[in-house]
């Protein structure tokens, strides 16, 4: 048992007293707080010991089930899934899971299928089963659709494309649910698509979402695409082993780069990027609708208008002229602030100044240039 051996004093004597006595939930708090970045520190230095062999990830992870399951299981059970040799430890590790989950609730409900539920293999293997039965449901394909996708084919994309713009506007919640897509999807990319990165793929992949998604009125959106993405980003970078995201996720398009290294790359790929870039950029600036303005104050609320562009300007303007309606005044000192303000930004938007300026004069406030 060479990770409980290799932290023998932080597990008996850090984490092991400081649990005495608590009851479940506090458990998990005090692990939340005070030990888990160690404790996923200490995970993946061991796992960079382990991970040459399979035999030897087996023999890791049953140890590390056996230490940290109790406070930090679904982290756990995300690296198993996510490794190269998720076949092979699920095989091996199952039977010592399912009574984990018995006692625990997981975030994501498929997580806990792939483990405790007997899957199908597809092309010999539970994991490209359990990706199957995954997204023919979620994403409703049609009998022969899965196994039709490939090159010049893509009906995967194109319906899970179609599912996520559904989602975004027609339902009222689910961040976890679409989360759990992005999830899956990364999985499917990593294992089809990831090694080598799948240029063809992702371009259509990111065009065809983003075009779609530009067709959208932000008013009409239900749910918060841009942290959806965001907070998986950040999920999928703590996971051990390190996860090659699908594009849907790779913010900064790690896996891309990685897979490209000193390539020239063509145009369609750097068109790619840049589509990329601009798609992740307009989610960015699409989160302002999910943003209560209600407590931003005034000076703020100049501030951002200021340095906005865009619908994002518009949503700041808006709140700024609602208050107006609402006899929501400025009061004097913040009045003189705006006036500070324009005094020391130069003239760099013409209508931005004279928005400022028209807010200052209708509370009868002297401004001069």
């Amino acid at each position: 048992m060479t990770f409980i051996r290799d932290n023998e004093n932080f597990l008996k004597f850090g984490l092991g007293v400081s649990m005495k006595g608590l009851g479940d939930f506090e458990k998990k708090r005090e692990y939340s707080v005070h030990f888990e970045n160690d404790a996923r520190r200490r995970v993946k230095t061991g796992y960079s010991k382990a991970c040459d062999n399979v035999d030897t990830k087996i023999e890791f992870y049953a140890d590390v089930l056996k230490a940290l399951s109790n406070y930090d299981l679904e982290y756990i059970l995300l690296g198993i899934y996510f490794d190269e040799h998720s076949d092979q430890l699920i095989a091996h590790l199952s039977e010592t899971i399912k009574p984990l989950l018995n006692k625990d609730i997981l975030r994501f409900g498929s997580l806990h299928s792939l483990f405790t539920e007997t899957v199908s293999p597809h092309n010999g293997s539970v994991i490209k089963g359990f990706l199957k039965d995954f997204f023919i449901k979620k994403i409703e394909l049609d009998p022969g659709e899965w196994e039709a996708d490939g090159l010049n084919n893509n009906p995967v994309i194109n319906k899970l494309n179609n599912y996520i713009i559904s989602y975004i506007t027609n339902k009222s919640s689910g961040y976890q649910e679409i989360q759990e897509v992005l999830l899956n999807f990364s999985k499917l990319w990593d294992i089809y698509y990831g090694k080598p990165f799948n240029n063809v793929k992702a371009i259509i992949l990111i065009h065809k979402l983003s075009e779609q998604y530009n067709r959208i009125d932000p008013t009409d959106l239900t749910i918060n695409l841009g942290k959806v993405i965001l907070d998986m980003n950040d999920l999928l970078s703590e996971i051990i082993p390190a996860v090659i995201q699908s594009p849907l996720s790779d913010i900064a398009n790690q896996g891309f780069y990685k897979s490209h290294y000193k390539e020239d790359l063509s145009d369609s790929v750097r068109n790619y990027l840049s589509k990329n870039i601009q798609f992740q950029k307009r989610l960015e600036d699409d989160s302002i609708f999910f943003i209560d303005l209600c407590n931003f104050s005034w000076l703020r609320l100049i501030n951002e208008y200021w340095d906005s562009n865009g619908n994002v300007a518009i949503v700041y303007e808006n709140e700024i002229l609602n208050r107006k309606n609402t006899s929501m005044i400025p009061s004097a000192i913040e009045i003189l602030e705006f006036v500070d303000f324009l005094s020391h930004h130069p003239f760099t938007s013409v209508d931005k100044r004279e928005f400022i300026q028209k807010i200052i004069f209708e509370n009868y406030i002297y401004y001069a240039n």
